[in-house]
């Protein structure tokens, strides 16, 4: 236990001294593993409109997508369904507390 103590003692010391900047230097400036690319392909959007409250989301808890491509995004209190394109179909279940409603869902 007094070890412990000890070594923290140490480092609360040393870092409430500070290093001077001067101290420092870059030992190797090349990353240790190469360079990561990350390529991105589009395959579905979602189409904004803004005449029309289902291409507005608020927070997206989930996301599915079945076997046929229908899109089902659990957005805050409201599952919505998207066809493969990414247009709307429908609006599954609501806020509440009765027989289709939810009270804060987190997964579909």
């Amino acid at each position: 236990m007094k070890f412990v103590v000890s070594v923290f003692f140490i480092v609360f010391c040393c870092l409430l001294v500070g290093f001077p900047a001067s101290s420092l230097q870059v030992v190797n400036d090349k990353p240790k593993y190469g360079e990561l690319t990350l390529e991105f392909e589009e395959e579905t959007v979602i189409r904004e409109s803004n005449d029309n409250e289902f291409y507005t989301f608020r927070y997206i808890w989930d996301l599915v997508v079945d076997s046929r491509g229908s899109i089902y995004l659990l957005d805050h209190d409201r599952v919505l369904k998207f066809d493969k394109s990414g247009r709307f179909l429908r609006t599954i279940g609501r806020k509440g507390q009765g027989p289709g409603e939810y009270m804060k869902p987190l997964k579909l």
